[in-house]
């Protein structure tokens, strides 16, 4: 990695001194440079903050400089800049809905020496799928500005996107990091629930919802899932952590492309092909690809309860959002967005009946995908059914209520989460310009099979198609690549 030349102290002052530039291609109307990443942005009457955030960021990079040129490095993620969903806390950038400790895989990426940069934008608490936010401004898609990035995890994926940082942290409660890594182009892995602690989470959905890494490859993905696998969790309470090791060594595309065998890929196609016509060719031809390349085998299969799993899904997270901001809807509602407000005062209307009967439906969901995974090793859809939705003028000042939107949008993610099954979003193709991400499905804790698997999906497209730029690219390493390479 070209953060072991010792560089990393010099990057992130470009980082922090570039940061009102980041968005120079963006359109008049955005609100601030705050719309993706608040680097140095802090909320009034925060005395101080700001230096002190600054002080930190230089502070860190300058130790991890240190340690590479001892040959002392605390990891492969030592010095790599990152940033995280402002809504896992993570000092000592403050949190809009106020926790108060380092949530767990934030402080075990500290732990490994990576540097956080920032906290990234999102949909107003987690509660909408398009990633407008009426107070920070929408966050757009390097791909094409004039398209939204998904949410709820959105800033998350245009960071990564737009070369900012090499990965982001987010989160999943039904589509919320695999949906936005789609629409941007980029890699979301959602793990297993409950593979690591979702402590320090302003979105108190614990029962189905996943931290994970938004990254622009699945090597790096499968990096940062090492270092937060299991993060504040008991011992004895979670699998044990695998990572296939073969991403690190495979030094051909060839190489990378023989996937695991016999493998299995199912497709419920009539799930499969509920999405538009382009995205639905372009996974076609993916999967047709990945076939030819390794020799996997294809079974049709069936998979019950889906339509129900989808509300369940909805139930679940709108009461637990309705129970976490009961006081905030009860003291602050004036704060809140016009299109949150909405939607918490509609969760408040589920009964504790309604609950009830989601987690009966989850049940159900879950034996249906355990009988699902007696027929194939890993379950493949489209990641998102369409390709980023346009940004509308008057969703700037009042927010996106869409609830037909926000379903579409999660139309093949949120019975994962009901499931609470690994999954991940690997960029696969183009229609019109905007990304089309392929969603792989895994096993319960079977993070590791299903990133190999990934690995060569991702092999495999690319030996087809480079995958694309995107318009918005901040080039964080321009001007120092010489003199990288002459020290590697």
């Amino acid at each position: 990695m070209l953060y072991r030349s010792g560089i990393t102290a010099t990057i992130q002052r470009r980082i922090i001194s570039e940061a009102p530039s980041f968005q120079p291609n963006w359109p008049a109307e955005r609100s601030s440079r705050s719309d993706v990443v608040k680097t140095v942005t802090l909320p009034s009457g925060r005395q101080h903050v700001g230096e002190r955030v600054i002080s930190c960021s230089l502070i860190a990079p300058e130790a991890s400089t240190q340690r590479y040129q001892q040959g002392k490095p605390l990891s492969s993620l030592d010095g790599v800049p990152f940033a995280v969903i402002d809504c896992l806390h993570a000092g000592p950038y403050p949190t809009t809905a106020g926790t108060k400790q380092d949530a767990p895989s934030i402080a075990a990426l500290l732990a490994a020496g990576a540097i956080l940069v920032g906290k990234a934008n999102l949909h107003e608490i987690g509660a909408g799928m398009t990633g407008i936010n009426v107070h920070h401004g929408p966050c757009r898609n390097p791909h094409s500005p004039a398209h939204l990035c998904g949410g709820s995890s959105s800033g998350c994926a245009a960071i990564v996107a737009s070369g900012i940082c090499p990965f982001a942290i987010g989160v999943d409660g039904g589509g919320s990091l695999r949906v936005p890594a789609a629409l941007c182009g980029v890699v979301g892995l959602k793990p297993t629930v409950g593979r690591s602690s979702a402590a320090g989470c302003t979105d108190n959905v614990t029962s189905i919802l996943s931290i994970g890494p938004i990254a622009a490859c699945v090597t790096d993905a499968m990096l940062v899932y090492a270092a937060i696998a299991n993060a504040g969790c008991a011992a004895s309470g979670v699998a044990p952590i695998t990572v296939p090791h073969q991403l690190l060594h495979s030094k051909t595309v060839q190489a990378r492309t023989a996937a695991p065998s016999p493998l299995r890929l199912g497709v419920y196609w009539r799930w499969f092909e509920d999405a538009s016509t382009e995205v639905v060719s372009a996974c076609k031809q993916a999967l047709e690809l990945f076939k030819s390349e390794t020799g996997c085998e294809i079974v049709p299969m069936e998979i019950r309860g889906l339509e129900a799993a989808r509300a369940g899904q909805l139930i679940s997270v709108g009461a637990s959002l309705a129970q976490a901001y009961r006081q905030l809807l009860k003291l602050r509602r004036s704060t809140l967005g016009p299109d949150t407000l909405a939607t918490l005062l509609v969760a408040e209307q589920f009964t504790a009946c309604d609950f009830l009967q989601a987690q009966q439906v989850r049940t159900r969901v879950m034996a249906s995908f355990a009988d699902a995974f007696k027929q194939a090793d890993v379950i493949v859809t489209p990641t998102a059914p369409i390709t980023a939705p346009s940004l509308r003028a008057d969703t700037l000042s009042h927010g996106e209520l869409n609830m037909m939107l926000a379903g579409e949008l999660m139309r093949f993610t949120n019975a994962v989460n009901m499931a609470g099954l690994p999954a991940i979003s690997v960029p696969i193709s183009t229609a019109a310009g905007l990304p089309v991400g392929m969603q792989l499905i895994g096993q319960p804790w079977q993070e590791a099979s299903l990133l190999y698997v990934s690995s060569a999906l991702e092999a495999a497209v690319a030996l087809q198609s480079p995958r694309r730029m995107p318009k918005v690219m901040h080039h964080v390493f321009k001007g120092l690549l010489p003199e990288l390479l002459e020290g590697a």
